[in-house]
């Protein structure tokens, strides 16, 4: 049992969560957003297309335009996130977590952690 929730398998959990799902969603926003940069659709705002300074294209292709941009760059950038950052953070990874512990421990926000986790272990 306890090969499942130790301190590593814990981390590297967390980890692969925060580098998958958060990055996922980061990047698919962003991607997003970069395709209403240089386009949009005809709408009141606009006077249905009279007043706009960007191309207008319709709904449905602005919207598989945003799938395919996201899907694109997603791909791109986890490419680029796997082959370079992950290497980096597997090499450098520990040492910011030791330099991060002693500025925690330093500042007391670690006896603060246990003191509560004992709180709730008696409970």
């Amino acid at each position: 049992m306890k090969k499942y929730f130790s301190k590593d398998v814990l981390l590297n959990y967390l980890y692969s969560i925060l580098s998958g799902r958060l990055l996922g969603f980061v990047v698919g926003t962003w991607a997003s957003t970069l395709v209403s940069h240089f386009f949009e659709t005809k709408s009141f705002k606009n006077l249905w297309g009279l007043r706009a300074k960007k191309t207008i294209i319709s709904k449905s292709a602005f919207s598989e335009l945003e799938w395919v941009a996201s899907i694109l760059i997603g791909f791109i950038v986890f490419e680029i996130f796997e082959k370079i950052l992950k290497e980096k953070f597997q090499t450098h990874g520990p040492v910011y977590y030791r330099n991060t512990m002693a500025y925690l421990e330093e500042k007391g926000v670690l006896q603060k952690v246990r003191e509560v986790k004992q709180k709730i272990l008696k409970k």
